[in-house]
């Protein structure tokens, strides 16, 4: 006879640590981080992503204005601190020779804290509904199950990570999304009823995870529902009217989501954000492929990103533009650049070999030449050996190839005719870019 019997079905809990640290696990640094949240922009359809580092005022200048100092003070950075390490000049204050280090760090420490980051994007924004069933669901297999977007993007994001990268940048996040009524069924509340809401204001202080056995379902975020008349209307309140001036494309921002991060975690100095505006150069997708912007502004340095061009190179001595459709046709483009042809002999031209294309003076003045190739001609033999029928397999893909000299001799320019170039600009691009990169679904 069994004396056990089952009394009750415990359930698992999570502690709200853990849960939190699951996620950093996911996204190892801050720059990671934020391209999660460029993605997610993405995902959403929107045209754009915009990174806005607001972090003038967290910097340590060498030299303030009054007005500085005085914004500094309102700010909440003490006053005796800032007279410690800062002295009075004619024009306002001038940063100290002779520093004691405990002064001058504690004084970065608190600037560090006036500094904000904005996430923003024009994609369909998100209702009450998506708010509490998919983005305040961890781990949500939404994006495994929903793979395409409304626009038929493949979605990009990691599944049900995208709000741990808000707190791997800071302790307190704010987001403000407004979305489009058409691309979205009716919004519901908690208790199944329709709202009347255009816009949601969502909340949370990271922070609030720490503490003894506290488990992940006691963590709130705070949800307020207001009705704006459009993303832009909010984003006024955050950025002049001539910060729309910057964008190529979307500037109605009539739907869409900003992010408000800010005791940030890290120093976003300029050299910090030169890194992040690298790592997006190399993130976007090739001009080829369009449909979606990347843009970065920091206020410490508001003259030197703007939008982040992608590995795209008109400086090149060949290009190879490949396009395989589905039944394993190629059509290719081989674009020439590496002569100047008014330099070369006319005579040459005459020749037997030269009369042919591509080779003729007509095509090198053209600057390209095309064929076509099926995958067959590409690898010949190879479909006699291919067992597992890999070509049926390669599908649907684009192909850019580019070749550039590093450098040159002069006695090699002018026997082969060689265009001139700027070998320093040519090695930058190379060490930045050069190398294999994959784009899938334009990441």
């Amino acid at each position: 006879m069994n004396d056990h019997s089952i009394i009750n079905k415990v359930p698992f809990k999570v502690s709200a640590r853990t849960a939190r640290l699951i996620g950093r696990e996911n996204i190892a640094t801050s720059k990671g981080a934020i391209i999660e949240l460029v993605k997610n922009g993405y995902d959403a359809d929107s045209s754009l992503s915009i990174v806005y580092f607001d972090n003038f005022y967290s910097a340590l200048h060498k030299e303030i204005s009054n007005e500085h100092f005085q914004i500094l003070v309102n700010k909440g950075i003490s006053k005796e601190l800032l007279l410690k390490v800062y002295k009075a000049s004619e024009t306002g204050y001038l940063l100290k020779e002779e520093v004691e280090e405990s002064f001058k760090s504690e004084l970065k420490k608190q600037l560090g804290k006036q500094a904000v980051l904005y996430i923003i994007d024009s994609g369909e924004g998100m209702t009450q509904h998506i708010i509490r069933n998919n983005w305040m669901i961890i781990g949500t297999d939404n994006k495994a199950i929903n793979v395409f977007t409304k626009a038929g993007r493949v979605k990009a994001g990691a599944k049900g990570i995208g709000r741990f990268a808000l707190d791997k940048l800071g302790s307190k996040c704010e987001m403000i999304t407004v979305f489009n009524p058409v691309n979205h069924d009716k919004d519901i509340d908690i208790d199944g009823n329709e709202t009347n809401f255009t816009g949601y204001n969502w909340r949370v202080d990271w922070e609030d995870f720490e503490g003894d056995f506290k488990t992940i379902d006691s963590v709130n975020a705070e949800l307020t529902g207001f009705r704006p008349e459009s993303l832009r209307e909010e984003l006024l309140k955050c950025f002049p009217e001539e910060f729309f001036n910057k964008l190529k494309s979307e500037r109605d921002f009539k739907f869409g989501t900003i992010l408000k991060i800010s005791d940030l975690r890290e120093t976003w100095d300029e050299y910090f954000v030169d890194q992040v505006y690298s790592d997006l150069e190399v993130l976007v997708p090739p001009k080829e492929t369009g449909e979606f912007e990347i843009y970065l502004f920091s206020t410490l340095t508001p003259e030197k990103h703007g939008e982040v061009y992608s590995s795209i190179c008109d400086d090149f001595d060949y290009k190879i533009v490949a396009s395989a459709d589905e039944n394993q046709n190629v059509k290719i483009k081989v674009y020439r650049n590496e002569y100047d042809v008014e330099l070369i002999d006319p005579d040459l031209f005459k020749r037997e070999a030269m009369k042919v294309t591509p080779f003729t003076r007509e095509d090198f003045v053209k600057g390209y030449w095309e064929t076509s190739k099926t995958f067959s001609q590409l690898l010949p033999g190879y479909s006699q050996i291919d067992e597992d029928k890999v070509f049926n397999d390669i599908g649907v893909f684009d192909f850019s190839f580019y070749f550039l000299k590093r450098t040159y001799s002069t006695p090699d320019a002018n026997r082969f005719f060689y265009k001139k170039f700027m070998s320093n600009n040519r090695k930058d691009w190379l060490d930045k870019f050069g190398g294999v990169k994959l784009f899938r679904d334009n990441f």
